[in-house]
């Protein structure tokens, strides 16, 4: 719900006035990394209760973890972008990358 609520207020300030805000550039910014980092948490979680069979290529799971593994190894989840966001939050004069 947290992204999602996210979202939808950057769409209705994008439909209102044809573009973001940075502060809702920075809110985007950390919904959706904060989300990637705890799905990946969960994915981890579920592969080890999976225990031996989670391993294993014939289980369908094996191949859904790596799928979430390869997700998380996008630029979207770095945690770098957690210090961007706090960099901003206290009034940094340096300005945001890819926000």
């Amino acid at each position: 719900m947290y992204l999602l609520g996210t979202v939808r207020e950057a769409w209705a300030e994008a439909v209102a006035q044809g573009t973001l805000a940075m502060e809702t550039r920075i809110a985007l910014r950390l919904a959706t990394t904060t989300v990637m980092r705890q799905a990946t948490d969960v994915s981890v979680a579920c592969y080890r209760a999976g225990g031996t069979t989670a391993i294993l290529e014939a289980n369908e799971f094996e191949r859904r973890f790596r799928d979430a593994m390869s997700v998380s190894q996008h630029l979207q989840a770095t945690p770098w972008h957690l210090e961007t966001v706090g960099r901003f939050l206290l009034g940094s004069p340096e300005k945001p990358a890819f926000v």
